[in-house]
């Protein structure tokens, strides 16, 4: 129940927050792309292929990495120190690691998504990705492993959590 609840919240995130949210998550591989894949990379070949072959595997991996970091740290930290609401989740009856499952689901989602529209971005400009099982795998796993340091590094601050400092 959890998981779902932390993953509804997320979607509906999401949702009231599309444009905002996609626009935020793309502007940086964007500029990289333009900067390293249509400018630099229209001059340079390596091994007898053009660069953009090699850029957007690589952009594919940091869009993924940095998402799914900064969609988990961020809720985290708006949720602890803004809008106090963490803190409830605390003092409830909820099970902790069904708690950061969910956001542990909801940031590698949040990575795949992004990832998506470098996929898509990479079909679009000729650049032949292998679409087969071990780049859907590397993808989710590396939305996986990337949301542990949002999760970890979003509400510790090296104090301990005392009660008297949620009120």
């Amino acid at each position: 129940m959890e998981i779902t609840t932390i993953l509804w919240r997320e979607w509906l995130f999401l949702k009231r927050r599309f444009w905002r949210v996609t626009f935020s998550q793309m502007v940086s591989p964007l500029l990289y792309f333009i900067t390293f894949g249509m400018g630099l990379g229209r001059v340079m070949e390596m091994d007898g292929r053009p660069y953009l072959y090699y850029l957007i595997p690589g952009l594919l991996a940091m869009t993924t990495m940095r998402n799914s970091y900064t969609s988990v740290s961020t809720r985290i930290s708006v949720m602890r120190l803004h809008e106090k609401s963490f803190e409830c989740y605390l003092y409830s009856p909820t099970r902790m690691h069904l708690l950061a499952m969910g956001h542990i689901l909801a940031g590698a989602l949040r990575g795949m998504y992004s990832g998506v529209f470098i996929v898509l971005l990479g079909i679009v400009s000729g650049a032949r990705l292998a679409m087969n099982g071990w780049l859907l795998t590397a993808v989710i796993l590396n939305s996986l492993i990337f949301f542990r340091p949002g999760l970890s590094g979003s509400h510790d601050d090296g104090e301990p959590l005392r009660h008297e400092q949620f009120y």
